[in-house]
């Protein structure tokens, strides 16, 4: 009885470890960095050789195992790298042939590369291959911080950055109820995080002094209003606000944490004639993050909420903006049907455009034709005019995809 049931103990610590070896390689295949290198030290440190036959089946899924034989049969299990002191280095000389040349290269090629560098990690990005654009948008920081492209290299490592951690992990979002509320209304937001990883995610910020509560993290919160007139004229104004939330927040896999609070609309300025359009960017930077007790920390983005308030003097648009518009087009204002454009939901886009594209080729009034090339800049940033043939020009090809 007692070798029955000591080898029941060993086969469920047997299994236990595969199970753990089989993480383990999930997280060095994965996209995650931090993730992939805390794998890598887990099948290094505690299984070693005893990761191999895992390693194999895992290979032969993938179709790799032929080759990774064929690498190691010809020498490619690299040697100890050993030590290299500074007077190994190779040093060249000033007057090296290849430095000369170097040195008469024109900026713009280097411009040229950088660029071409930076097209291709758009290309990863649009394959949902974060990881491979975050790393090389970090290698052109690093050959060539001053770019003319330098800037928008940076804004893609962030957007990778926070998608790393959006198709990994955490999906972290900042919800709102409608689109649209009506100014002095109080809105809520929700901030949520689902975890989407096979296990608990746990987040904590402080550590509690012993014998006290463990203090209470805050999320950050940017809120940017801006005010637009139907010729374009537009004015922003910036706050801050913070959210407290629980100073430790375990997330079960498949299960999702929420928080919500009342929004800050305030101004500088008290504008009830036009909509205002408010974008919310919310972010924390947890003290730890840990998952099955190892530690991933990073700051989390949630994806920002973008939402609209709308005088109580139009409070009729509200409901529904395309059937309005559609209604001030034939019998109201061109500022009324301004006011509609600015609570277009995209579903209704296309169809508003179509009908302002419309109008403008119907009217013999060259104002209001001057007006509703205004509106039409202003749904879709083009600058084309009065001209309702480039208008639906333009529109045809926007639907077609690029060759």
């Amino acid at each position: 009885m007692v070798r029955v049931v000591v080898g029941a103990l060993i086969a469920l610590a047997l299994q236990d470890r595969a199970e753990h070896i089989e993480r383990s390689i999930d997280w060095v295949v994965g996209p995650d960095p931090e993730l992939r290198e805390m794998g890598r030290e887990q099948l290094m440190r505690h299984f070693g050789r005893e990761a191999l036959p895992a390693l194999e089946k895992r290979l032969e899924r993938m179709g790799a195992l032929e080759v990774a034989k064929l690498w190691r049969d010809v020498g490619g299990i690299p040697s100890a790298p050993g030590w290299v002191k500074e007077e190994e280095l190779e040093v060249l000389p000033d007057d090296d042939p290849a430095l000369a040349q170097m040195r008469k290269i024109d900026r713009s090629v280097i411009e040229a590369y950088v660029k071409a560098k930076y097209a291709e990690a758009i290309g990863f990005v649009h394959k949902k291959q974060y990881q491979r654009a975050y790393d090389l948008g970090g290698a052109l920081l690093a050959l060539e911080p001053r770019s003319a492209v330098a800037e928008s290299v940076r804004k893609l490592r962030r957007h990778c950055d926070a998608m790393i951690l959006q198709t990994t992990l955490l999906e972290a979002r900042l919800v709102h109820a409608k689109p649209a509320y009506l100014l002095d209304e109080p809105v809520e937001l929700t901030l949520r995080a689902k975890n989407i990883f096979r296990s608990e995610i746990r987040i904590g910020y402080d550590r509690p002094e012993p014998g006290k509560p463990v203090p209470p993290g805050v999320v950050l919160l940017e809120i940017a209003t801006t005010v637009r007139d139907l010729y374009g004229a537009s004015q922003t104004w910036t706050r801050s606000q913070e959210v407290s939330v629980e100073g430790d927040i375990p997330v079960a896999p498949g299960g999702q944490w929420e928080r919500s609070f009342t929004l800050d609309t305030a101004t500088e300025i008290d504008d009830r004639e036009h909509v205002r359009e408010v974008v919310v960017q919310a972010w924390t930077a947890p003290g730890s993050m840990t998952v099955e007790g190892r530690d991933v920390t990073r700051r989390v983005i949630f994806e920002p909420a973008v939402l609209r308030l709308v005088p109580r003097k139009h409070e009729r648009f509200v409901e529904a903006p395309l059937e309005w518009l559609k209604k001030t087009i034939a019998s109201g204002t061109a500022q009324e049907t301004f006011i509609c454009s600015r609570l277009i939901p995209d579903a209704d886009r296309g169809a508003a455009l179509e009908a302002l594209i419309d109008a403008m080729a119907r009217t013999e009034n060259r104002a209001y034709r001057e007006a509703l090339s205004w509106i039409l800049k202003g749904m879709t940033g083009e600058a084309l005019g009065p001209d309702p043939k480039k208008w639906r020009e333009w529109n045809e090809q926007r639907g077609k995809p690029k060759k």
